[in-house]
């Protein structure tokens, strides 16, 4: 399932607002004067105080920072239709998808499964299409902005009804986390057309994403 993370700047604002509540229920809760609290050494207590408060501000920008570095930079991996097509000429096709590492690392460990079914309604609910983690195939490498093909099973050459090129890929994004993304890609077989070479097609911009079986974190 999509993860909601919350942004940086609310913790940031969270932070603040701790810290602030904190100086004050302390300053005009429990002292006349906030110079109290150190007695005849006010002023160099309240500099350490306020030292130590930058520190843990300087602290939280650290972790903030590689937090955001982390998803600016690791690897992303979209999965992007490539259309129908012949399986070597004969009456049988197949789905073929690219695997895109949109990111700036490399995406490791890749592990893929891909298929492809024919059904005749074009609503197929998200149960029909849950991808079997069991059958992840593989052990590769995607390069930043890189992509590797991959193909389904052949099936004989449907008459009508929708053909669905669905699965999964698991890879690290590049700081050991593992991820994950599903998809599937919805195909109207009235969009078979000859293809120069024989066999039938369907061009890649007849695809859709299904309203079931995209997701990703």
């Amino acid at each position: 399932m999509l993860r909601f993370e919350i942004p940086d700047w609310v913790w940031g604002f969270l932070f603040g607002i701790v810290v602030t509540a904190f100086v004050a229920a302390v300053t005009f809760k429990y002292l006349s004067s906030p110079l109290e609290i150190f007695g005849d050494h006010a002023a160099e207590w309240w500099l350490v105080a306020g030292t130590l408060l930058l520190a843990l501000f300087g602290l939280y920008q650290a972790v903030i920072s590689g937090r955001t570095a982390r998803r600016q930079l690791r690897a992303y991996v979209n999965v992007e239709p490539l259309g129908i097509n012949p399986f070597s000429g004969s009456n049988s096709i197949l789905g073929h998808v690219a695997f895109h590492n949109t990111g700036q690392v490399w995406a490791k460990n890749v592990r893929t499964w891909i298929d492809i079914k024919l059904d005749q309604d074009g609503h197929l609910s998200a149960e029909a299409l849950s991808p079997d983690e069991a059958k992840l195939e593989g052990k590769n490498i995607i390069g930043p902005r890189a992509k590797i093909p991959r193909g389904t099973r052949d099936i004989p050459i449907p008459k009508n009804g929708w053909l669905y090129v669905w699965g999964m890929v698991r890879y690290d994004d590049g700081f050991t986390k593992d991820r994950v993304t599903r998809f599937c890609h919805r195909y109207p077989c009235a969009k078979l057309t000859p293809h120069p070479e024989g066999g039938s097609r369907i061009d890649c911009e007849h695809a859709r994403y299904h309203e079931h079986g995209n997701d990703a974190d």
